[in-house]
């Protein structure tokens, strides 16, 4: 059994650029779930949390997310997977999309994943909102409860917000972000709360992503005794909101296929799924 100890970090660009253009020239034909944006590998390596390794099938990308790793692969397109068994889980996902042949060849992939011994793990939609004519709604709600009043994160607030994710979000779907990374997204004005007006308590946390020209949320957490208030929704706002403000037009979350709850309240907000959604799979 394997432990990240046994691969290389990946501590800058140029060493990850000669790594896979060496492993490249090698194998003409190779597949790969590997879809980093803008910016992606820069958070990786910022958090140092990501290593490189290689086996029978080819080259890959370990991004050590906390509770799990979550694998990158570039493989020959006529090899097996050969991946060996780490000290946690590992979860490799696929996106799909539409036409027959691309399903086809990401089918024949799943199946190379599931006989090297991965399972099936969960099916995320990917929803879209326009925001081009989108006009946000409040940020503050109230009720007999209280006031609660949706702000961006300070410095302070993070200690306050890593324990509502923490409890909250499934660690295996949900890469928890260490302190160091929190504090340096508060400073980028990408963190979002929910703040109760009478006691100054932090009840909700949200995460704002923008990248190749889209928002997208993330974290979206809320403390169980504040649930069905309606503060995700005000949260969701100030992201749309602050995202129209940066000259974005488009936003896109990702959702678990069976949490109907979930799918049906971004709905309702205006989401739309167009036929995109990963299918992830995990080796425990």
């Amino acid at each position: 059994m394997k432990t990240r100890e046994d691969l290389r970090p990946v501590l800058e660009k140029n060493e990850l650029r000669t790594f896979f253009y060496k492993h490249l020239l090698r194998n003409p034909r190779w597949e790969t779930n590997c879809i980093f944006e803008p910016g992606e590998v820069d958070r990786l390596l910022r958090r140092k949390s990501l290593y490189m390794g290689k086996c029978e099938s080819g080259a890959f990308l370990i991004d050590d997310e906390g509770e799990y790793y979550r694998v990158h692969f570039f493989f020959a397109v006529d090899k097996p997977v050969s991946f060996e068994r780490m000290d946690k889980p590992v979860l490799v996902e696929f996106l799909m999309a539409g036409g027959e042949d691309r399903r086809r060849s990401i089918r024949e992939m799943e199946r190379k994943w599931m006989d090297c011994g991965f399972v099936p793990h969960v099916v995320d939609l990917k929803m879209y909102l326009s925001l081009q004519d989108y006009v946000p709604g409040p940020t503050v709600v109230e009720n007999a409860v209280g006031k609660f009043r949706g702000r961006l994160a300070r410095a302070e607030d993070a200690e306050a917000i890593l324990p509502i994710w923490d409890r909250s979000l499934d660690h295996l779907n949900s890469a928890i972000p260490s302190m160091d990374e929190t504090l340096y997204e508060i400073s980028q004005g990408n963190i979002f709360v929910m703040e109760r007006e009478d006691t100054g308590e932090i009840c909700a946390a949200n995460k704002m992503v923008i990248r190749g020209g889209m928002v997208s949320t993330w974290l979206g957490a809320v403390k169980s005794e504040y649930r069905r208030m309606g503060l995700s929704t005000a949260m969701k706002q100030m992201i749309y909101k602050t995202a129209q403000e940066r000259g974005i037009q488009m936003c896109y979350t990702w959702v678990d296929r069976e949490n109907t709850a979930s799918v049906k309240a971004l709905e309702k907000l205006g989401f739309r799924c167009h036929g995109e959604w990963t299918e992830g799979f995990i080796l425990r």
